[in-house]
């Protein structure tokens, strides 16, 4: 949000993909990112459950997409074909990343749960977000140990 998204950033966030995956990575080892010291998870075995929980829900939402593209009326499947092969085939070049922040994309999914555009956007986003928690971890940790007041509260490093 403090990156000027704004409402991207909630239609992205509030997608019922994302919703699942943080519960299940939750529920695997303690809260998202952190153990239940408080500490960062650097542990292998985390590792390995929280890439077993993305590529479990990204495999069943393809499935789930094809079924979805394969019911498709003709000039629909003409208008979506190309985003639809990159996604499936995992063409990371051809792939449209912006789409996983296009607000009226991410409330017509979220409005329409069954619908063909739901499915593109929840493997969209789940990809997208793999893509991108790498750098907002690492973020989030610069952050922290650089004491830099993101909020602007007054503190800072010489505090």
């Amino acid at each position: 949000m403090r990156a000027g998204k704004g409402l991207s950033t909630f239609t992205f966030i509030s997608q019922p993909i994302l919703k699942e995956y943080a519960d299940r990575v939750n529920n695997a080892g303690g809260l998202y990112g952190q153990n239940v010291e408080g500490k960062n998870i650097k542990s292998n075995v985390f590792v390995s459950k929280k890439k077993n929980i993305y590529r479990e829900l990204l495999n069943k939402e393809i499935e789930r997409l094809k079924y979805k593209f394969k019911t498709l009326p003709k000039e629909l499947k003409e208008q979506w074909v190309h985003k639809y092969d990159s996604l499936i085939n995992g063409e990371v070049e051809s792939i449209s990343w912006k789409d996983a922040f296009d607000q009226n994309l991410g409330i017509y999914s979220i409005e329409h749960p069954n619908s063909f555009e739901n499915s593109y956007f929840q493997v969209l986003s789940l990809m997208s977000f793999d893509r991108i928690s790498k750098y907002a971890d690492e973020l989030s940790t610069l952050v922290k140990v650089s004491k830099v007041d993101t909020k602007r509260f007054g503190n800072n490093i010489a505090s």
